[in-house]
């Protein structure tokens, strides 16, 4: 028997938290105040006996035992979710248009696979899918998408913004490549070799690393060419072109048969936030919801 009223609640914020990224972006999604979340999770603390978050940092970091405790927590929000789509279903099937905004980038790994997967549960409804190439979402006073996916965090009134995963990025080259440097090399040595951008990777761009030392090293790439299809710059690379720092679920297949190798195993990139926008008047509320399920159980991709 559960004593402690707040519990499961509790929990569930403390899910919400991680997702959001930070206590500010929580308390702007979830309805309460910083100091509020604060509290809570303090409750949580408490009552578990273990410390969650780890606050000599500024950054949201979590204890050994808050990364335990996160993984019960999206699951019972997840159960929680799942309950809620199954009592609103009625015996009249959803139908209609729903209109998904995305990067292009995202299209071939993680939005088709989400769609088929919609459709099957879904069969009347009729996504309409457009891609963006722009750093910025596409946005419109006249028709609002129903879901938007994008890596930047945006603010419109008509939106429910909500942090649902990361994008990993890793550095690659072809066995061909490395060959032909034919030396031992540091990660300092990219600085001069020939670098494949992705459209949101500018030349001007500093890359900064994190090592297993704590240490952070700034690079700026030479750019031998930019392209703007993810897919292309996948190919260049596996062709020798250059190196390339481009997303983990791009790349997985073209590692998995050795036509590119990590680089640099001990230095990571920070990841992208992969962000969900809800528009507020869809009528297609449970479509969205277990949309969100879907990409959201897709973390062996994000």
């Amino acid at each position: 028997m559960i004593e402690h009223k707040w519990f499961f609640y509790q929990l569930s914020l403390f899910a919400k938290l991680v997702e959001s990224g930070g206590f500010t972006q929580a308390a702007k999604s979830c309805g309460h105040s910083k100091s509020g979340i604060s509290q809570h999770m303090a409750q949580l603390e408490n009552y578990l006996g273990v410390q969650l978050i780890d606050r000599s940092t500024r950054k949201l970091k979590l204890t050994s035992a808050g990364k335990k405790t996160l993984k019960h927590s999206l699951t019972l929000n997840r159960l929680a979710e799942q309950t809620l789509t199954d009592v609103l279903t009625t015996d009249e099937e959803l139908s209609g248009g729903f209109s998904i905004q995305a990067p292009a980038a995202l299209m071939k790994s993680v939005i088709s696979p989400a769609i088929v997967q919609l459709t099957q549960e879904f069969q009347q409804i009729k996504p309409n899918i457009s891609l963006q190439e722009s750093s910025q979402p596409l946005q419109s006073q006249d028709k609002a998408a129903d879901i938007i996916l994008h890596t930047r965090h945006f603010t419109d009134d008509r939106y429910h913004v909500e942090k649902i995963g990361e994008i990993k990025s890793v550095l690659v080259a072809s066995p061909a490549w490395i060959k032909h440097i034919d030396k031992p090399m540091q990660i300092t040595d990219l600085s001069g070799c020939d670098f494949i951008a992705a459209q949101w990777q500018p030349a001007s761009m500093e890359y900064k690393f994190r090592g297993i030392q704590n240490e952070v090293v700034g690079l700026r790439f030479n750019t031998a060419c930019q392209v703007s299809d993810l897919e292309l710059a996948v190919r260049l690379c596996c062709e020798g072109t250059g190196f390339a720092l481009l997303p983990e679920f791009a790349i997985r297949d073209a590692c998995k048969d050795g036509r590119l190798m990590k680089l640099f195993r001990t230095y990571q990139y920070p990841p992208a936030d992969l962000f969900m926008a809800y528009y507020h008047h869809s009528n297609l509320a449970m479509v969205q919801r277990r949309f969100k399920d879907i990409i959201r159980a897709q973390q062996a991709y994000i």
